[in-house]
């Protein structure tokens, strides 16, 4: 971890997700002296006042026994779902401006969540990054100085092998069971106790009435490795579908990166890249085809790559 003797101001780290928000306030030296988590603050899940208020939350209940004047030397903010050059100028308005509201900003900085994800798992120049939970998301660098990404894109147009694409899943195939256009799947059985209702008929109110969001659907995809587990083969088939996916994101952006028989650290974030099952699947498939991967779970969470960007910036400047 960076150190830095003094001991005055701070840096703050944010990983604003889709579905929660983690913020870290760290002294200098590195050590953490205040975090907490509140709701989400990407702006593809909710309002602008919505996340500048969870932003807000989280901030000051992570800095309350540091009195009101602080000084933030560097913050770093991990944002899920800004791709795009205007995204992340408009959300960086936006935020730094909240922030300045309540605390004095020396520096902000704010990068799409998959690099603070990457910094948390590692350091290596050849590197891959895939995220797969409420959506899904695929970056990676080279020694040469290059970067691809695939995906990303939200769900609309990618989100490919995601929570949210499985969930999505599961309701049509539970429906396609329901009225017979399919071979039947216990995943209506598991719908239906997941709504708490009685039969599918009755699924489309609980869908449109309130009409669910996109965290919400990506929460059903457990269901699917419920009844995987099961050997229901609708389940099976949703799954592999999904693994191809994001094989397929990976493959695309090693191969970009000329990095096919590179030693290379793929990175894996997110409840469903992370999920033993597809975890073990994912290394079986890409190993085949790339067989110089070494395969890493981080063993701290996103926040804290966004914790060691903050404290070299400083270093550095």
């Amino acid at each position: 971890m960076t150190k830095k003797s003094e001991d005055s101001g701070y840096v703050l780290a944010i990983d604003g997700g889709g579905s929660k928000t983690t913020v870290w306030c760290s002294d200098l030296a590195g050590k953490v002296v205040g975090e907490f988590k509140c709701g989400p603050m990407s702006l593809a899940a909710t309002t602008e006042k919505q996340a500048v208020a969870n932003l807000h939350e989280a901030v000051e209940e992570s800095t309350k026994t540091l009195g009101k004047h602080i000084t933030f030397e560097q913050v770093v903010l991990g944002l899920a779902g800004v791709d795009t050059q205007q995204e992340l100028e408009d959300a960086q308005e936006l935020f730094r401006k909240a922030l300045e509201e309540k605390y004095i900003i020396k520096e902000f900085t704010l990068v799409n969540d998959i690099f603070i994800a990457l910094e948390s798992g590692t350091s290596s120049l050849n590197a891959v990054c895939l995220i797969s939970g409420t959506g899904s998301n695929c970056f990676g660098r080279c020694s040469m100085g290059e970067t691809a990404k695939t995906g990303g894109m939200d769900y609309l147009l990618s989100d490919q092998g995601s929570g949210f694409d499985i969930g999505q899943q599961v309701l049509r195939a539970a429906v396609k069971s329901y009225d017979g256009r399919s071979k039947k799947t216990l995943l209506e059985k598991l719908l239906c106790e997941h709504f708490k209702i009685e039969s599918i008929e009755d699924v489309k109110d609980k869908v449109y009435n309130p009409r669910l969001n996109k965290t919400q659907i990506a929460q059903i995809s457990q269901l699917c490795f419920q009844a995987r587990e099961l050997h229901d083969t609708i389940a099976n088939e949703i799954i592999n579908k999904a693994l191809d996916d994001l094989c397929e994101m990976v493959a695309t952006v090693l191969r970009r990166l000329e990095l096919s028989q590179a030693d290379t650290d793929v990175v894996l974030v997110g409840g469903i890249a992370t999920d033993p099952y597809m975890k073990q699947h994912l290394e079986l498939r890409l190993k085949q085809h790339f067989r110089k991967l070494q395969f890493i779970v981080p063993e701290h969470p996103p926040v804290y790559g966004a914790m060691q960007l903050a404290l070299r910036m400083v270093d550095s400047n």
